[in-house]
């Protein structure tokens, strides 16, 4: 949504431009209406007195109250009589205005997002309620989210009950993305499918069904809207990282270059990620995400023995905690630091920095990834495979499934259970050889099965392809393990037949 654009109702404001739609056809204003409908908007609800007002749509004149009246009067025949609120005697607010908050720095760029009213299929008026109860939950659940903006509901449920294209929504709300879904129940069963669809294209990103037993009604709504919202995050993600990727370099802003810079950690292409992170930054230094994203690279290369360990993680730190200064509610930068405080086996901080990235982000893959690894470090294997069971329901994609599936494998190992730890990993190095970490994990969990012919050829490709790795694991151990644990990986790699 630009950031100019307003919508309440069926109406649409742009603001720079002072043109007001209705369902995607102008309505026409004069200036002075239109002076005083975005002095409206830009209250975001509140009251506007009449003086300011006058002030705004007649700059150093001197105005009667009745001229005012005249123009408000006009607003109301547009918009319709209850979308300006009369405060006797003090002045007008407008109602139902959700502004897409165009001052704020968090949401430059962020593509934005509408929650149709889900259709009831069951024919029972009754279940109408559990319909728009459904879509209410997501709307409040997804605007948490800081990967995009959520229209209002007064503006979405405008559509309720119509047949309309996708396509004439977008443009209709500004919004980048529509999520449309539908309810049936037969007996005690529940079945909800939504899908959302990118709507300049009318493209279909993500579509599934949820088939639930009807105990308790708002159970279910929980638990299908949390479901939801975790799917819908990384569809989006890969959707914008293929958009930034279709765009011409030089005419991507700070947010799409962040997404190349995200198609790069994908691919781990890493002398690109960073080009594409600085990039982001210059375009725009406030803008928190690039920073944050730099603190994980940074991180990554230093527990990967890409880079000195020491300094590279300090880096990463210094990076977490300006991004946190930049965006406190953005919940990347805190699970960046939680990441950063493993290296330094600080498990109480990154527990803490972790936890604040879960309440911010309940539905963000970054922050579950950061608690898990935090947790396990702690030795709470029981909260570490909770959270790594969200991130299985999260079903990442690129890089977030490599690393949901190494904290699986990494699970394992911490858990004595080596057959399966070496099997995870096995997988893991077949399908990204480059990828450091499930090298050890292999390696190690043949070592404690006594495997020790099994381990020559995958220590000997480690050795071979990933020299720094080894030698940082030589000096330093796992880093990001508790050191009991760490010198636990040591004895399988001994037994597997290293020489540290």
């Amino acid at each position: 949504m630009d950031v100019d654009q307003v919508s309440f109702g069926a109406f649409r404001l742009d603001q720079r431009q002072r043109t007001l739609w209705r369902d995607g056809v102008p309505v026409d204003l004069g200036g002075r209406a239109a002076d005083i409908l975005c002095a409206l908007v830009a209250a975001r609800g509140a009251l506007v007195s009449k003086d300011a007002l006058i002030a705004e749509a007649w700059p150093g004149q001197v105005v009667e109250e009745n001229t005012l009246q005249a123009q408000v009067s006009g607003l109301r025949k547009a918009l319709g009589p209850d979308q300006i609120v009369t405060v006797p005697g003090r002045g007008y607010r407008l109602a139902g205005a959700t502004p897409a908050a165009a001052a704020l720095p968090w949401m430059r760029g962020r593509p934005s997002l509408a929650v149709l009213a889900f259709d009831n299929l069951s024919g029972d008026p009754a279940d109408g309620c559990f319909a728009d109860g459904m879509a209410e939950d997501l709307i409040t659940e997804l605007s948490r989210s800081r990967s995009w903006l959520v229209v209002s509901r007064n503006s979405s449920f405008t559509y309720k009950g119509r047949r309309v294209d996708i396509r004439q929504v977008g443009r209709e709300l500004g919004v980048r993305y529509v999520l449309e879904g539908s309810i049936r129940r037969a007996g005690n069963r529940i079945r909800v499918t939504a899908h959302l669809t990118e709507a300049e294209a009318g493209v279909h990103v993500w579509a599934e069904r949820y088939d639930r037993a009807l105990a308790d009604l708002f159970e279910t709504q929980d638990d299908i809207t949390g479901a939801v919202a975790r799917a819908i995050g990384p569809a989006v993600d890969e959707a914008e990282q293929m958009r930034a990727l279709h765009k011409r370099p030089e005419g991507l802003d700070a947010w799409e270059a962040w997404h190349r810079a995200q198609s790069c950690i994908d691919a781990e292409d890493w002398d690109n990620v960073d080009v594409w992170l600085r990039r982001s930054i210059a375009l725009d230094p406030r803008f928190a995400p690039p920073h944050a994203s730099r603190a994980f690279t940074l991180w990554s290369s230093a527990v990967a023995g890409r880079a000195p360990f020491a300094e590279t993680r300090a880096a990463a730190e210094a990076a977490s905690r300006h991004a946190i200064r930049l965006d406190p509610d953005d919940p990347l930068g805190h699970s960046s630091l939680s990441l950063c405080l493993d290296g330094m086996r600080d498990w109480d901080g990154a527990v803490l920095s972790a936890a604040r990235s879960v309440a911010l982000g309940p539905s963000a893959w970054g922050a579950h990834c950061s608690m898990t690894l935090a947790q396990a470090g702690a030795g709470s294997l029981v909260e570490a495979a909770q959270h790594l069971d969200l991130l299985h329901q999260i079903g990442p994609r690129g890089s977030g499934r490599r690393i949901t599936l190494l904290l699986d494998a990494y699970l394992h190992f911490l858990r004595g259970d080596y057959e399966a730890a070496a099997a995870g990993a096995e997988g893991l190095i077949a399908a990204h050889p480059r990828y450091s970490h499930p090298h050890w994990v292999l390696i190690a969990s043949l070592g404690h099965l006594g495997r020790r012919q099994a381990a020559a050829g995958p220590l000997r490709r480690w050795l071979s392809t990933l020299p720094d790795h080894a030698v940082q694991v030589a000096e330093r151990g796992v880093t990001w393990l508790a050191q009991g644990e760490s010198e636990r990986v040591l004895e399988g790699l001994r037994a597997a037949g290293w020489e540290d």
